[in-house]
């Protein structure tokens, strides 16, 4: 799948763009080194990637917060659509080995994979996932921008057996799924900064 290089923006303490809006890329500041989750993650041997996802998006918050969340694994039907349910498999805190349990909705029918954290340094985690008729190997990583975190997102995917065929027919489809799920997460934390405003407004309005 061909990268995609679009970034949606939620600006701190302003409201963010309407759901699946897309701003220009900003040329990134001298020596800021390209995120990490876009290089290629380690994967099993024969595990080619002929189908892949990559995005970024901004998002109001503290980088180490924002990782925090994205981290666990479990939270991801929170934000993404295409997750009915998902669970960890492991204790908290993410950590590597730990593993997670997802239930991913592919044209209207339930697909579980097993994913388990495969690396994770400073604030960009690996994880490597299977279910029965697929693999997906999904990048998570956070640096500090201007408007709190950029997050960048990046998942290759490989069908198994003799549904490898089907995979140059999908790529649209995959490509629909992963700028669903990031719009999810612009939502989710676009929520999160409206209701922290709502907060502010009460206790400012409260008596003292």
């Amino acid at each position: 799948m061909a990268p995609l290089e679009n970034r949606a923006k939620v600006s701190q303490g302003l409201r963010p763009p309407p759901s699946g809006q897309i701003i220009a890329p900003r040329q990134r500041e001298p020596g800021l080194a390209a995120p990490a989750a876009f290089s290629r993650a380690a994967s099993p041997e024969g595990y080619s990637r002929e189908v892949r996802y990559r995005n970024e998006i901004e998002v109001a918050g503290e980088p180490a917060a924002v990782f925090a969340y994205l981290a666990d694994f479990s939270n991801t039907a929170e934000w993404d659509p295409g997750i009915a349910e998902a669970r960890r498999l492991t204790k908290a805190p993410t950590v590597l080995g730990s593993r997670f349990e997802l239930i991913a909705l592919f044209r209207g029918k339930a697909q579980r994979f097993e994913y388990v954290v495969t690396a994770l340094v400073g604030h960009r985690i690996e994880l490597h996932g299977e279910g029965e008729k697929a693999l997906s190997d999904d990048v998570v990583c956070v640096e500090p921008s201007d408007g709190g975190a950029r997050v960048g997102y990046q998942a290759e995917i490989r069908l198994k057996g003799g549904y490898r065929v089907l995979e140059p027919l999908l790529s649209s489809t995959f490509r629909r799924m992963g700028d669903e799920a990031l719009a999810g997460l612009v939502r989710t934390f676009a929520r999160s900064a409206s209701a922290q405003e709502r907060s502010a407004e009460d206790r400012h309005a409260s008596p003292s």
